[in-house]
C-alpha cells in the first residue's frame, strides 16, 4: 500500500505506522504530468530518510539533466515519466539515466 502524504514527513510517518509499504514524495521539480503538483523540497526527502523505515520514492520532473540532484539523497526508488517518455527514444534515454546512476555509484 502506498500512501499519499502531501510531502509531509509527519504524515509519512503516520502512514508507515498504519501499514504503508512505501512513501512517495513529489513533485521534486516542475512536471508536465501533474500541472498543480505540490513542490517537495529535497530537504523533506533528507528528513524522511532519517525518520522512516519503509522505502521512499521521489517523483516529479526528474530527468537525465537533474537525476544526480535526486540520487544524492539516496531514495529507494525514483519515478520518471516525462523524463523518459517525452523523448524521441525512451530506451536510449533510460540507458543514459542508468549510466549516470551507475557512474555516481562508482564514485560514491
Amino acid at each position: 500500500m502506498r500512501a499519499c502524504v502531501y510531502n509531509s514527513v509527519e504524515n509519512a510517518y503516520l502512514s508507515q505506522e498504519n501499514g504503508a509499504d512505501y512513501i512517495s514524495f513529489g513533485s521534486v521539480f516542475p512536471t508536465k504530468s501533474k500541472i498543480n503538483a505540490e513542490k517537495c523540497s529535497l530537504q523533506t526527502m533528507k528528513s524522511a530518510k532519517v525518520k522512516l523505515k519503509i522505502p521512499i520514492c521521489l517523483i516529479g520532473g526528474i530527468m537525465q539533466n537533474n537525476i544526480l540532484d535526486v540520487i544524492k539523497y539516496e531514495p529507494d526508488m525514483i519515478g520518471i515519466i516525462s523524463g523518459i517518455f517525452d523523448t524521441n527514444d525512451a530506451k536510449l534515454e533510460t540507458l543514459k539515466i542508468m549510466k549516470k546512476i551507475e557512474e555516481y555509484e562508482k564514485f560514491r
